[in-house]
Formats: structure tokens, sequence, C-alpha cells
């Protein structure tokens, strides 16, 4: 079994940039293991209890654990948690021995986004691979080469994760709310996969020990 760690800065960052990869973990047979490490509460954009609350309501419906490390720090502030950031990221992936490390993209516009992905980088320089993935706020500087195709089922799966997301639903840009943006998302990157939707990474690194 694969140990796969995926990082966010806040509830619902996971949900929309990899929950169609967290939802697959609970299938029969998939191979992998997933756990999510969200570092803040989200209190910039919401009450930091309720906004905790939708995150675990989320990862219980996609069959997901939430690492005991979570919710340690400032949102917002990040950048400025330092040397700790990376130890908490270090202890994370030390808890579930990671093999595949799932990271903010790190020109993201959102100041916590860039600085939790430096950090990632750091504390992951062990493990065998290193992905980044989107959220709402990634830039036409990101530009995947790793699709994961998505069934209608799995984007529907994606849209209950972010549907528990509830003081999060509101307009978004031209989007009604994250969930109208997320399947938008995942029809472009369908389109860019040859499919009908699909989900985007692109690797920073990634090993295969074929030997094994």
């Amino acid at each position: 079994m694969k140990n796969i760690l995926i990082v966010g800065a806040h509830p619902d960052d996971i949900d929309f940039g990899a929950g169609g990869l967290s939802s697959l973990s609970a299938k029969m047979n998939a191979g992998f293991s997933v756990s999510w490490l969200v570092m803040t509460r989200g209190e910039a954009g919401g009450d930091p209890k309720t906004r905790v609350k939708e995150q675990e309501r989320s990862a219980k419906l996609c069959g997901v654990d939430i690492s005991e490390r979570s919710y340690q720090f400032q949102d917002t502030r990040l950048a400025e948690a330092g040397v700790r950031l990376i130890d908490v990221i270090e202890q994370a992936i030390s808890d579930i021995e990671v093999v595949d490390l799932f990271l903010p993209f790190p020109e993201d516009i959102h100041q916590d986004h860039r600085a939790l992905s430096v950090a990632g980088l750091v504390a992951g320089r062990w493990t065998d691979s290193i992905f980044f993935y989107e959220s709402f706020r990634t830039g036409s500087e990101f530009s995947p080469t790793i699709f994961l195709v998505l069934s209608d089922k799995d984007v529907e799966n994606k849209g209950a994760m972010l549907n528990c997301h509830k003081s999060q639903l509101k307009p978004v840009g031209s989007f009604d709310d994250i969930i109208a943006a997320s399947k938008a998302t995942a029809r472009f990157r369908g389109r860019q996969a040859g499919a009908e939707n699909a989900e985007a990474y692109r690797p920073f690194r990634m090993t295969r020990r074929v030997w094994t």
C-alpha cells in the first residue's frame, strides 16, 4: 500500500485541487491510502470552528484521515511560520511513511499557498515523488503534465465534498460557487487530457522504483 499525503493551507483547498484523487483512495483495491494535512482553520474566510467541522465532514465523506498535526497555524500568516512549518510537515510525513507528497502550486497568488509549497519541498526532500495541485487562485503558470481522468460519478463525489463547506458556498469570480468552479476546471483539464473530466497535477519530482 502506497501512502500519499496531501497538504493544504485552508479547509477546502485539498477538496478543490485533489478531491478526485482523495475520493478514489477509498475504493476497493485502489492500491494507495490518502491522508490530509490542513495547516490552518481558515479563520480569515469564516468561523474557524465551522470550517474545521466542514473539513472533517468532507474527509469522512471520501474516507480519508486528517492528520492530528493539522490546524496549528494562523490563516494568511504561514509565511511567518518559518522552520516550524517545515517541522510539522516533516512530522506528518514521518507519521505515515509518505511515498508521494502533494502540495499547492508555488506560483499561486495566495501567500499561504506559496509559503506552504516552499516549506513542503524542504520537508519532503526525501519522499519518492512530489506533485503540485491547483487551486481556484492558480494562474496560467500552472502547466500540468499529469492527469487523473474523472468519471461522472467522480465529479459528483468531488462536488459533494465541496458541498460540505457550506460556509464557502458563495460567488467566486465569475462562478456561482466553488462547486461550479471545480466542475468547470474538471471539464477544462479533461479537454487537455482527451477526456470528459480530469484533475491535473504538475510534478516537481517523480520517482518509481522499477525493481520492486
